[in-house]
């Protein structure tokens, strides 16, 4: 398998969302984003789930909250009780065809693994040893 192979992952997503206001459900309102890269030799060795491709919509659905379906594009299923491990780089899309799946997304911020603070905050209290 090359090692490069890698299964890349998009999801729809508002362009624009106004606080308080019902969100657009219009179609070009809605673009496709890249929210999930999969390095197949990395993924096959973690093991994650006997069905691949059962997890991956999962973690998708997890990452934006809503719940939808797996396709390699507009006309070709994945067969989602697939056992084994992926061997094929792909460009899957998760699908959300459900309007009210729609208005329930919550995108997890990119960022929130980031925890290193800087404070300019001066503290009082000592270390203890």
């Amino acid at each position: 398998m090359d090692t490069s192979a890698r299964i890349d992952v998009y999801a729809p997503l508002p362009l624009a969302v106004e606080p308080g206001a019902a969100l657009n459900l219009n179609v070009d309102n809605w673009e496709w984003v890249h929210c999930l890269t999969l390095p197949l030799e990395r993924f096959n060795k973690l093991q994650l789930s006997r069905r691949p491709y059962r997890w991956i919509p999962y973690t998708i659905g997890v990452v934006i909250g809503a719940r939808g379906t797996l396709s390699a594009g507009p006309k070709s299923n994945i067969d989602l009780d697939f056992i084994g491990p992926l061997t094929e780089p792909a460009d899957l899309h998760f699908y959300i065809s459900d309007d009210d799946e729609k208005r329930r997304m919550f995108p997890v911020d990119p960022d929130i693994g980031h925890t290193h603070v800087t404070s300019t905050v001066h503290s009082s209290r000592g270390s203890v040893l």
